[in-house]
């Protein structure tokens, strides 16, 4: 793994972590430093990690460097490696949690990304991880698993409401959530801008006292799916003390009451859904995408704010470019993410070009100009 530190002070720094492409090493994308640098960013430590020589079905088993196992490059989505792909997910969690750690780096300037496979995983990392970051910058990729992070979603869907109903008993749902930060002259904060919780490297993953999930989520069509009873052992899932951070500020954010919350989350998840809470005013035409609203992918997905860099191009002979339409559709329609800045390249094959590299910068630069 290559790690160029920023030459700026550490207080202002930025970390991007950017995974190559199938048969590809980290080596192959440090050009992107000089080319921040060509436009002045010097404040950003870019890390580039090198996935692990593995046998590739697609390469008759032979050792490739490669982030999970693929079948078909004609259809990516052919018997998916899903127990791979989640194991390279929790290796780029524990290079960002590295950064925050090890680097002091603030969650919120830390961006990740990278090339058709680590597009993929950058991609899934964002919708999985249960603290906010940065940014995505998401090259040349799809989305993978798609069936296995609906489960997932479900999965954590459920350990909420769990959390509700084991805290709740007799009590008032607002007075267990913040009898430790509010008091009669300290009332609770009903502001929109406030943030979920920065967290701390060592709590990610769930205490012994959690509540017992079911195993009741979605059969998919994934075909190696993940040991839903060994779920918390993953680093993406929130902790009791993650849960009742998040439900707090959710609750301070859109003012909600306790049977908003449990309305909101006793819905099961489907696939493709829109589950909002309307507001009292809201007409049928309104923006079903407006974060404004309360969302149940609002509340599970942390990174549901998040901006995306979704680029792609049209001559793509790898991973076909029809692929990149059904990303952003996926993006924008079921997920309702509503910062996706989706980039087409006319003349762009499984590559970059400068264009594309000068829109990277210039998303990247506007995020840690704004901050």
């Amino acid at each position: 793994m290559i790690r160029i530190p920023s030459t700026d002070i550490p207080e202002n720094s930025y970390s991007l972590v950017f995974l190559h492409g199938l048969g590809d090493e980290g080596n192959g994308w440090t050009f992107l430093k000089n080319s921040f640098y060509a436009h002045n960013i010097t404040n950003i430590n870019f890390i580039f990690p090198d996935a692990p020589q593995s046998p590739l079905s697609l390469n008759f088993d032979l050792d490739i460097t490669s982030w999970y196992d693929l079948k078909s490059i004609e259809n990516v989505f052919f018997d998916e490696d899903v127990n791979g792909i989640l194991n390279s997910i929790n290796f780029l969690i524990s290079l960002i949690n590295s950064e925050i750690r090890n680097f002091n780096v603030k969650p919120e300037n830390i961006f990740i990304g990278g090339f058709s496979q680590g597009c993929a995983l950058s991609i899934l990392t964002n919708l999985l991880l249960n603290f906010k970051i940065g940014g995505v910058i998401a090259l040349s990729g799809y989305i993978p698993i798609i069936n296995t992070i609906w489960d997932i979603l479900e999965i954590k869907r459920i350990k909420f409401l769990n959390y509700l109903k084991n805290y709740q008993l007799n009590l008032n749902l607002q007075q267990h959530l913040f009898s430790n930060t509010t008091s009669a002259n300290n009332p609770i904060n009903t502001n929109n801008n406030t943030t979920t919780p920065t967290p701390t490297p060592t709590d990610t993953n769930t205490p012994a006292n959690a509540p017992t999930l079911t195993n009741n989520i979605n059969n998919n069509n994934d075909s190696t799916s993940f040991d839903s009873n060994d779920i918390n052992t993953y680093p993406f899932m929130e902790s009791d003390q993650q849960i009742k951070s998040i439900l707090k500020n959710y609750s301070n954010r859109f003012n909600l009451n306790n049977n908003q919350l449990f309305q909101l989350l006793s819905i099961p998840i489907k696939r493709p859904f829109d589950y909002a809470l309307p507001s009292s005013d809201e007409s049928n035409n309104s923006n079903k995408n407006n974060s404004n609203n309360p969302h149940l992918l609002n509340l599970l997905i942390q990174n549901f704010n998040t901006p995306i860099f979704l680029a792609h191009g049209k001559k793509d002979n790898a991973i076909k470019f029809k692929l990149s339409k059904r990303s952003n559709f996926i993006l924008k329609e079921d997920f309702k993410l509503p910062i996706v800045n989706y980039s087409v390249y006319k003349n762009l094959n499984h590559s970059a070009n400068d264009q594309e590299i000068n829109d990277i910068i210039q998303f990247v630069k506007l995020l840690t100009t704004n901050q």
